[in-house]
C-alpha cells in the first residue's frame, strides 16, 4: 500500500536578487548574524553559510521593549540559508532571551532554509506590529520546555508560511504558531507532535489591522494537549474577515481541554465567509467534556453560514455523550452547510450534532456505520446511507472504488465529488513531494 503522505521537505532555493543589491554572506565576510544585518539594507540579502547560531545581543524595540535575540530582522531584507535548514540552526536556548529571530515594524521581510530549535523563552521568530513576513523551507522542531517557548508569534503583522515542518513542540497556549489580529497564509506544511494546539489565530478588533486565514495542503498529525489544531476566535468586526481551510489532513488529534481535535472556529459575532473544503478527519477526539470530535463550530446568531464541503470523516470520537454532540462536527450556534461529505466510523454520539441555537442544510452527503447514529437532526433526501467503498481505510486509503456512491456518475442526486477522494485503488502513483501537491494529483485524476 503506498502512503498518501510524504513526510520531509525538499530543499530548492531558487534566487536572483535586483541587480542593485548587495549579499552580505556569514559568517565569511561578516563573523555574526547581528554585523551582517546591521549594514543590511532594503534589497540586499544576508546569505548565511552551514553551521549552527545562537549568539544573543539586547536591543530595544520601538516600542520601548529591550529584546534579546540572535537576529533582528529588517525591513526588505532577505535572510537566506547557503546549504537548507538540515545544517543551518538557529538556537535559541536561553531561558532569558526573548527570540530568535525578532522584529518590530519592520515590512517585506523574507526568510528562507533554517531550522529553529531549543528551549529559550519566548517565540523562535516573532514578527510584530510590521507589514508582510514570508517564511519558506524551515523548520521548527524540539521547542519549548513545557511551560514557556514557541515556534512563530505575531501581532499585527502579514504572515506567508510555505513548505515549513512543525514538529515535537511542547509549551504555551498553541506553541506551534499563535498570532493576534494578523493575516495569516500556511501552504504545504506539516505539523506533528504539538501541544497544547498547533495554530491559534486571536482577533481582537482592539487592534486595527485587516486579517484573515488561509490553511492549504497542510498535514496536523498527533496534535494534543488542552488545545485544537487550529483555533480561530473573532471578536467585534474580526467577524467580516474570512477563513478558509482546504486540501489538508487531520488524524490524532486529541483535544483533552474544551474544544475539538482538529478545528475550532469561535465568536461571538456573526462570521463571513469561513470555509472548510477538500480536508480528511482521521480519529480525532475531544477527550474530556467538550463537543465536536473533529469540529466544533460556533459562528454567531446570523450572518453567512460556515461551509463544511468535500470532506471526509472517519473514526472521529467524542468521549462524553451530550445530546447534542458531534463525534464528528458539532455546531454549537449559528447557521451552517455541510454538503458532499462523507462520515464513516465516528462514534461515542452521532456523527453530526446541532445545539438548539445553531441550524444546519444538509445535502449529498454519505453516512456509514457510525454506531451511535448519523445526526441529531432531519437530514436532507439527497444524504445518503451507503457505503461509501473506500479503497483501504485502515491503512488511510480513503479513495474509492469505481462503484461507489461518492461518484458522480454512479448518484443522479449529486452531480459532484462526495468527500475529499475521489476514485482510486492504486490508480494514482505518487513521487516525494509536498502534501498539497499528492492531493491534488489525486483529486485531479479520478473525479
Amino acid at each position: 500500500m503506498r502512503q498518501l503522505w510524504i513526510c520531509g521537505i525538499a530543499w530548492a532555493v531558487v534566487f536572483q536578487p535586483p541587480a542593485d543589491a548587495a549579499t552580505l554572506r556569514v559568517p565569511w565576510d561578516y563573523s555574526t548574524l547581528h554585523a551582517a544585518l546591521d549594514v543590511a539594507v532594503a534589497g540586499d540579502t544576508v546569505l548565511v553559510g552551514p553551521g549552527t547560531y545562537s549568539i544573543y545581543e539586547k536591543r530595544q524595540s520601538p516600542s520601548g521593549a529591550w529584546i534579546n535575540a540572535i537576529a533582528f530582522l529588517k525591513t526588505g531584507v532577505t535572510v537566506l540559508s547557503e546549504a537548507g535548514p538540515t545544517v543551518t540552526i538557529i538556537h535559541h536556548y536561553d531561558p532569558s532571551g526573548d527570540a530568535g529571530f525578532y522584529a518590530f515594524g519592520q515590512e517585506e521581510v523574507i526568510v528562507d532554509g533554517f531550522t529553529f530549535t531549543g528551549e529559550g523563552r519566548g517565540g523562535q521568530f516573532q514578527f510584530n506590529f510590521g507589514g508582510l513576513c514570508i517564511v519558506r523551507n524551515c523548520v521548527f522542531e524540539n521547542i519549548g520546555s513545557g511551560t514557556t517557548g514557541r515556534a512563530m508569534g505575531g501581532v499585527m503583522s502579514d504572515f506567508e508560511i510555505y513548505a515549513c515542518a512543525f514538529r515535537s513542540i511542547h509549551g504555551n497556549a498553541s506553541p506551534g504558531i499563535f498570532v493576534t489580529s494578523c493575516t495569516l497564509r500556511i501552504e504545504d506544511s506539516e505539523f506533528e507532535d504539538i501541544s497544547p494546539g498547533a495554530v491559534r489565530c486571536w482577533y481582537d478588533d482592539g487592534w486595527v489591522h485587516p486579517i484573515s486565514m488561509q490553511v492549504r495542503g497542510c498535514r496536523f498529525v498527533g496534535i494534543g494537549g488542552a488545545g485544537s489544531a487550529i483555533y480561530t476566535s473573532a471578536a467585534g468586526l474580526a467577524y467580516q474577515y474570512p477563513i478558509t481551510i482546504e486540501d489538508s489532513w487531520f488524524e490524532g488529534c486529541v483535544n483533552s481541554g474544551t474544544g475539538p481535535g482538529a478545528v475550532a472556529m469561535t465568536s461571538s459575532e456573526p462570521q463571513e465567509t469561513r470555509v472548510i473544503r477538500s480536508c480528511t478527519f482521521v480519529r480525532n477526539e475531544t477527550a474530556s467534556t467538550s463537543k465536536g470530535g473533529a469540529l466544533r463550530l460556533s459562528t454567531g446568531a446570523s450572518g453567512s453560514p460556515v461551509l463544511v464541503e468535500g470532506c471526509t470523516f472517519f473514526g472521529n470520537s467524542e468521549a462524553i455523550p451530550w445530546p447534542d454532540g458531534g463525534s464528528a462536527v458539532h455546531l454549537a450556534d449559528g447557521p451552517a452547510i455541510l454538503s458532499n461529505n462523507v462520515f464513516v466510523a465516528n462514534t461515542g454520539v452521532a456523527a453530526i450534532g446541532v445545539a438548539s441555537d445553531a441550524s444546519v442544510e444538509t445535502q449529498c452527503n454519505v453516512f456509514w456505520a457510525n454506531p451511535d447514529g448519523n445526526a441529531n437532526v432531519s437530514l436532507d433526501p439527497t444524504d445518503l446511507i451507503a457505503d461509501p467503498e473506500f479503497c483501504n481505510a485502515p491503512a488511510n486509503d480513503f479513495t474509492v472504488q469505481s462503484s461507489s456512491p461518492c461518484l458522480p456518475q454512479n448518484n443522479p442526486a449529486c452531480t459532484t465529488l462526495i468527500g475529499a477522494w475521489p476514485s482510486g485503488c492504486g490508480a494514482v502513483s505518487v513521487e516525494t513531494k509536498s502534501w498539497g501537491r499528492i492531493k491534488a494529483d489525486y483529486r485531479s485524476k479520478g473525479e
